[in-house]
């Protein structure tokens, strides 16, 4: 099939599409307009009809008032006040009722002669419309005004609005008919520029996924692997045909038996629940040797019937080994400090940090009641705290490396101690802080005055 084959049978089916859909459109709009019109304007020639009736009410009201009983009888008056009503629309005539719905008149037009029955209601002839009014004496119901009014202007407005309309909608269901091509056209131009922009898009893709140290995996709701990126082999041993064999899931296979069922859980969450998979865990290589790797996929998508997910791999073992020597070491240095006969101390913002159990004994304060609550400035004696907050801004700038001095404290019991510290400047998670040690040389002291 030739290009310009394909062209002529995109349009004839878009032309079949398109003729009901034009031709509702035109419908619709002939319809739509003179229907809305009536419905609006007849509401409204409704409203004024009662309103106008409510008027006439009110001059029969004045006649009950002046002849409770023999309103009824007093045809000349009706007369009277049907030659003074000039309403603002076509009306043909009224009627009085009374009590129990009976006529008093007929609907008699103004131009004499010609009369309406009692039968004639607004349902049964949509030429006319009718309005009424209820007369009031003594807060009861004694008779009716009911007013009947020509729909003939509005059937002539709504006529020749249904002919507008129906040109409008003729010509724009033309429209939306005659001109599909240069819209298929346009769409087909559009498609191929899509196309060609999700060519080199995928081009692009590739060679980003080709290129970064990181390996991209895509995987069903099974944990089939679709697809993994060629620098697998690098990280873990296997190609990516090994991984992507039809029917196994060697990933999940080759996962540490004690993070495998933790793994599990997150992955089959990411499917069910749409939770996040975000998880470190340890993948035995080609080789047999395991390796930590830090796994990470955030949404799921439906290809084929088959659900599936996205996801990076990264090798995080240098991250781990660095984490466990920083461990060790830190475990050597709490165990170290924790047992120093010498108080030592990290100060950050003016407050402490840290404070092993020998400082915390000096001042005979535990370690919880100092850390993150008391600072340099509520252990000093206020004599000596100038001297040893200009020490600790000049550590803090930089301006010495390290510095040695003696000063004087107070106890939690409000004793005077002697005091020599010594500190250096340092980051402590992220800030500058001062980390030094104390030493309590009160007996000293003493021992130097005898």
């Amino acid at each position: 099939m030739t290009k310009a084959s394909e062209n002529i049978r995109l349009v004839q089916h878009f032309r079949r599409r398109l003729l009901p859909l034009a031709a509702g459109i035109g419908l619709l709009l002939a319809l739509l307009v003179p229907l809305t019109y009536w419905i609006v304007e007849h509401r409204n020639l409704q409203r004024v009809t009662h309103l106008y009736a409510n008027d006439l009410a009110e001059h029969f009201q004045h006649m009950v008032l002046e002849s409770p009983d023999l309103w009824k009888y007093q045809a000349y008056k009706f007369i009277s006040i049907a030659e003074e009503f000039h309403p603002g629309i076509d009306v043909l005539g009224f009627s009085v009722l009374d009590e129990n719905g009976a006529p008093l008149t007929l609907y008699e037009f103004k131009g004499g002669a010609k009369t309406h029955g009692r039968e004639l209601t607004f349902i049964e002839d949509l030429g006319i419309t009718l309005g009424s009014a209820p007369i009031m004496s003594n807060n009861r119901r004694v008779g009716t005004v009911e007013l009947v009014v020509s729909d003939a202007p509005l059937q002539r407005a709504c006529a020749l609005l249904l002919f507008s309309s129906a040109l409008v909608g003729a010509g724009l269901a033309l429209l939306v008919y005659r001109f599909p091509v240069r819209v298929v056209r346009r769409m087909e131009g559009d498609i191929l520029e899509l196309v060609d922009t999700v060519e080199r898009s995928e081009e692009k893709y590739r060679s980003l996924v080709n290129n970064i140290p990181d390996v991209t995996w895509t995987a069903d709701s099974c944990g089939n692997t679709t697809f993994v990126s060629p620098n697998v082999t690098g990280m873990f041993g296997y190609s990516p045909e090994e991984l992507c064999r039809a029917g196994t899931s060697l990933w999940l296979d080759r996962i540490h038996p004690d993070d495998r069922e933790q793994v599990r859980g997150i992955f089959e969450a990411l499917f069910t629940e749409g939770k996040r998979f975000d998880t470190e865990y340890r993948i035995q290589r080609k080789d047999g040797q395991w390796t930590w790797f830090h796994s990470r996929a955030s949404e799921t998508y439906v290809e084929s019937g088959v659900t599936c997910a996205d996801g990076v791999v990264m090798d995080i073992s240098a991250r781990k080994l660095a984490e466990e020597a920083l461990q060790e070491s830190e475990m050597k240095f709490k165990g170290l400090v924790e047992e120093s006969l010498v108080g030592v101390y990290i100060v950050v913002g003016g407050i402490f940090s840290y404070v092993n159990p020998k400082l915390a004994d000096i001042f005979g304060w535990s370690a919880a009641e100092l850390i993150g609550r008391k600072g340099p400035v509520d252990l000093v004696l206020p004599e000596d705290w100038p001297t040893v907050e200009l020490n600790l801004l000049r550590r803090m700038n930089d301006e010495i490396k390290s510095i040695n001095y003696e000063f004087r404290g107070v106890t939690k019991d409000h004793r005077e101690i002697f005091l020599e510290a010594f500190g250096s400047r340092t980051i402590y998670r992220g800030q500058p802080a001062v980390i030094g040690t104390l030493l309590d040389i009160t007996e000293r002291r003493q021992a130097e005055e005898e």
